[in-house]
């Protein structure tokens, strides 16, 4: 991004910052302005709002998991100690879940209004500094118990390791898992194989396009790089270099045919001379290069020298390392 597209954006980042401040201090004006009982109880609603909506997301979303789970009795492997384990697991999810649902509702106004008994003879430690604790823990016994149940689900699947993200990938054979990692690794293999490509291309892409970038834009060379880059990706010194490496014999017929046009337009020249001093018009008789059929001869050999050359440079342009691959 240039600098004249950036600054507006600093500037509109600038100004949102400075309103988001303004706003925060006018309302903590007005927030420490109020009564202090007002202020009290605004908290102790929040709060409450707060407790209502947490608990109640997270007993739902557990009980949903607790439902799902009783699927697991059905699973191949699941012999008697893996189900009572299982039967444990989903014990204490439910109880999880009914203690966040019940600390959920007593944070209900009209519930502690109508049902004060239902708050009064709530445990001591029922709070939202205990409460939190409690319930972590019992998920973490849970799923402690949990994995020693999929553990022994595994063995008697015949699984050494890798149960539990077989199981998550409803896997419950040792060869289905076996081909399963096999394609995981191919495919693997194969993004990595991308990555690294992509990267080696925007490599290239960048040193070929500074070296042209780097010429002048009235030089020849350039006019010639610009179009070896289009037709085969590659920076124009290292395709010429590849081609007198792995094509000598079709460059040096390149060579050789360029010196024998030369050698006709030096004959044509010289004869031009010779009429002109005779006092003949050296187009005499529509004489010129262009129906001249020994320089005709030598262009046509060029142009099939050429094409040699090239489909020979084609045949190895793999072998240069900064390359980019032309759509």
């Amino acid at each position: 991004m240039n600098e004249k597209k950036k600054f507006p954006h600093i500037i509109h980042g600038i100004m949102t910052f400075f309103t988001s401040g303004v706003w925060a201090i006018v309302w903590i004006i007005r927030y420490n302005l109020r009564d202090p009982s007002t202020r009290e109880n605004e908290i102790k609603i929040f709060k409450l709002r707060m407790q209502f909506f947490a608990y109640m997301a997270f007993g739902l979303i557990l009980l949903l998991i607790t439902l799902g789970h009783f699927s697991t009795f059905s699973e191949p492997g699941m012999t008697l100690v893996p189900i009572v384990l299982s039967g444990i697991v989903c014990f204490l999810w439910l109880v999880t879940a009914a203690i966040s649902l019940f600390w959920s509702i007593t944070a209900i106004p009209s519930m502690r209004e109508n049902y004060p008994k239902l708050v009064q003879k709530t445990p001591k430690f029922f709070n939202n500094y205990l409460i939190p604790v409690m319930l972590f823990l019992i998920l973490i016994i849970a799923g402690q118990i949990n994995d020693y149940s999929i553990e022994h689900q595994g063995s008697n699947l015949h699984f050494t390791d890798g149960f539990k993200e077989a199981k998550s990938n409803n896997i419950f054979s040792v060869e289905e898992w076996n081909s399963f990692n096999i394609q995981k690794e191919k495919e693997r293999e194969i993004a990595n194989a991308e990555k690294e490509r992509i990267e080696k291309e925007k490599k290239a892409k960048n040193y070929i396009e500074s070296k042209i970038n780097a010429l002048d834009s009235k030089d020849p060379k350039r006019f010639v790089a610009e179009n070896i880059y289009k037709q085969h990706g590659v920076w124009i010194d290292d395709y010429f270099a590849l081609q007198k490496q792995e094509c000598a014999s079709e460059f040096k017929k390149l060579l050789n045919v360029n010196d024998d046009v030369g050698q006709e337009v030096d004959y044509f020249n010289q004869t031009s001379d010779a009429f002109n001093r005779s006092g003949v018009r050296p187009d005499v008789g529509g004489r010129s290069l262009s129906n001249d059929p020994s320089y005709q001869s030598a262009i046509s050999r060029r142009t099939f020298a050429r094409d040699q050359l090239e489909q020979c440079g084609v045949r190895h342009i793999d072998q240069i390392e900064n390359r980019v691959t032309v759509q």
